[in-house]
């Protein structure tokens, strides 16, 4: 098999998981680092990554983070910076390409391993739609055979189960981080990195946002100093559609406004509802 096909909508929920509350008014320092960590703020997100992949993102609190030979975060590029982040059933589909294209689906659980992975735990596999236990020692197969981890980043096998590492599995800019907690809801996997806020903790900001704060970032021709930037849904009754790639077009249909402190509050046309 050449490829592996997971039907399933990768959802993101990541607790606050830098040291302290959530008050924005402390940045923390990045530990072997003379540059400070932005910090960051996120609420209902439909965060893109490419056209293809996209991840909802319910809640976040954490460090955008300068990657190595970078300066300073910059937006324009997603190579510069780093997100950091202190009766479950998942169907996986694929083709046996070595017997002639026939379907297999393997069935498991998924929960969050120690090390902060996902493990698929099999419980069932079939092939051409029959339980196939019996008929995959007729046809000398093993699951090793079915998915050929080495095409797929992120994913590898422990005896028959899968094990997956959100932060290979999406591509820049990378999200590190620990699942704490998988749960799998309808067509959806929500992760849990780090430890869930407390419940009725205060939000800084209403509605859905993007905020950075402290330390420098960069986006098109502005480095704002002690950052100061939120991006903010126009369209609050849905998330946020947000893609990197095309947040000009999204600024453009959209106005900003400066605070007395000379903060920058970016108001934003959903990605999806814009004119391309």
């Amino acid at each position: 098999m050449d490829r592996i096909t997971v039907i399933v909508l990768l959802l993101i929920a990541v607790g606050c998981v830098t040291t302290g509350g959530s008050s924005l008014a402390k940045v923390p320092q990045v530990k072997g680092s003379k540059t400070p960590a932005v910090q960051v703020d996120m609420r209902n997100v439909m965060y893109h990554f490419t056209d293809q992949v996209a991840v909802h993102i319910r809640q976040l609190h954490g460090l955008v983070l300068p990657t190595q030979g970078a300066r300073l975060p910059v937006l324009d590029d997603v190579q510069s910076f780093a997100v950091s982040t202190a009766d479950n059933s998942v169907k996986v589909h694929g083709k046996l390409h070595a017997k002639g294209d026939i379907p297999f689906e393997m069935e498991g659980t998924a929960v969050a391993t120690p090390e902060g992975h996902i493990r698929i735990h099999t419980r069932k596999v079939s092939v051409a739609q029959v339980s196939v236990k019996g008929l995959m020692d007729l046809l000398g197969l093993k699951t090793a055979q079915l998915i050929n981890t080495d095409k797929v980043r992120g994913v590898r096998l422990e005896g028959n189960d899968l094990i997956l590492d959100p932060a290979l599995l999406l591509p820049p800019p990378r999200i590190t981080g620990r699942v704490t907690e998988v749960q799998v809801q309808g067509d959806h996997i929500l992760q849990v990195f780090g430890t869930k806020p407390s419940a009725g903790a205060p939000s800084p900001h209403s509605g859905n946002y993007m905020a950075y704060r402290g330390a420098q970032l960069r986006f098109g021709k502005l480095t704002m100093s002690d950052t100061d930037l939120v991006l903010i849904d126009m369209d609050p009754q849905d998330p946020f559609n947000f893609f990197l790639e095309h947040y000009k077009e999204q600024l453009v249909a959209g106005y900003t406004k400066t605070t007395p402190d000379f903060g920058l509050r970016v108001f934003m046309r959903d990605f999806n509802k814009v004119q391309h």
